[in-house]
């Protein structure tokens, strides 16, 4: 049975998913090898869970091994995994801390049965409910210097209301006249799209 942590690998409690698209097709950027991830929403619980605690301690002992107590303790020094969403306007992230995962290969993704696997964002999309096994790196790269967590596998927990990044086509559109019967055309002065 999974636990809160195995060496270095750890279960998060659920979250809410960003960014999904990344899982399925790695992001590319010039010069950078292209990577595999997403963006994992918690709640700003009052009494934060046993694995998300078993994160924030992991990400902080990373850090020390990695670069000494001084270091960590010294302001601004070190990039941190747990980032403010209250500092976005993005949906779902207010009230939440997020979390960037990746990994230059695709994580595995299955269903809540434990065994079916989830191939595209029909089945697993920006907005639904889902627990991953993570684990922590540090990295120093080009003078920045930090501790992340790379993602290893995924399963789906729950349907959640879909992100959307924009207006929704109900709040663009009005609703059009009636199609005339005999040609298929609108007509009238309501007639779309008429010069």
């Amino acid at each position: 049975m999974a636990t809160e942590q195995e060496n270095n690998k750890f279960w998060t409690p659920q979250f809410r998913a960003s960014f999904t698209e990344f899982v399925f097709s790695p992001k590319r950027e010039d010069g950078k090898v292209p990577k595999f991830g997403l963006t994992l929403l918690f709640p700003k619980w009052e009494k934060e869970p046993m694995k998300f605690i078993a994160m924030r301690n992991a990400a902080e002992t990373a850090l020390v091994d990695r670069f000494g107590k001084k270091l960590v303790k010294k302001k601004g020094a070190l990039k941190r995994p747990f980032l403010d969403g209250d500092e976005k306007s993005w949906d779902g992230y207010e009230d939440h801390w997020y979390v960037r995962v990746t990994s230059k290969f695709p994580p595995k993704i299955i269903c809540r049965d434990g065994v079916t696997p989830i191939l595209d964002e029909t089945g697993f999309y920006a907005g639904c409910y889902a627990h991953a096994t993570v684990n922590t790196f540090c990295y120093d790269i080009d003078g920045n210097k930090g501790v992340s967590f790379g993602i290893q596998n995924i399963q789906f927990i729950k349907d959640g209301e879909p992100f959307t990044g924009g207006t929704s086509a109900e709040e663009d559109f009005d609703a059009l006249p009636e199609l005339d019967e005999e040609d298929g055309a609108a007509t009238g002065d309501d007639a779309p799209f008429d010069d």
